[in-house]
């Protein structure tokens, strides 16, 4: 990594992250207000902290919705214990370069060890020649575009954790457009507000909603609701 750049990082979860992200010290929602101003993460006195903070996690019960983590800049050891906790063993500079060129690769291991994963941005800051800071976010957010046996189309909001291998039958699609295209090709031009829906999260249920504004809770077993609907 450039010595001039930085990296920071904010991970979203549907619902509660695993206990190993919320005892970890590098996200400033673990810390205490006054550590989280502590700009060098490597010093002996952060590094004590860090160490401290990590014996006193957040209270899982308190976690609910969208959770959000966020890190302060990362230091090349930083990246590797980050790395670390999505399930990526990396060091030094491998690991900082992994995470400035590579966000897509980091995202799809996190997602391989917490299903709840629904979003990671990776904001890099870098100071050219001429003293100017050039800033980019990287945004990376899980989608599902699926038709289920029955030719119904849904979008599924990132917040919703849908199983794609408990829905026998259904097709899925790379674009909303794609979709779309094949719920025409199956119904015609007319009549979307019936075979075209989200899922979303409404009063704390995931819930179909149709173009018509009707709505259905999926209940406990989303997967089968979601792929016997319209039948």
């Amino acid at each position: 990594m450039h010595p001039f750049d930085s990296v920071r990082v904010k991970l979203s979860f549907a619902g509660k992250p695993p206990a190993a992200l919320l005892q970890s010290a590098l996200f400033l929602e673990n810390q205490r207000p006054e550590s989280s101003s502590w700009s060098d993460p490597g010093t002996a006195g952060n590094t004590l902290l860090r160490d401290i903070l990590r014996s006193q996690p957040v209270e899982l019960s308190t976690l609910q919705g969208v959770v959000n983590l966020t890190t302060g800049n990362l230091g090349k050891a930083e990246c590797s214990e980050l790395l670390a906790l999505m399930g990526l063993r990396s060091f030094g500079e491998e690991a900082a370069e992994l995470m400035v060129r590579n966000a897509s690769m980091v995202f799809a291991s996190g997602q391989a060890n917490a299903k709840n994963l629904i979003r990671m941005e990776v904001t890099k800051s870098h100071l050219t020649s001429d003293k100017q800071v050039i800033v980019s976010t990287e945004t990376l957010e899980r989608r599902m575009y699926v038709m289920n046996s029955n030719g119904i189309c849904f979008v599924v909001e990132p917040e919703i954790c849908l199983d794609a291998e408990k829905l026998p039958g259904a097709d899925f699609f790379i674009t909303e457009d794609e979709m779309d295209a094949a719920g025409v090709s199956r119904w015609g031009e007319n009549g979307s507000q019936h075979w075209r829906c989200m899922v979303t999260w409404f009063n704390g249920s995931s819930t179909i909603m149709n173009e018509m504004g009707h709505m259905y809770e999926l209940g406990d077993e989303p997967e089968i609701r979601l792929n016997s609907f319209g039948g």
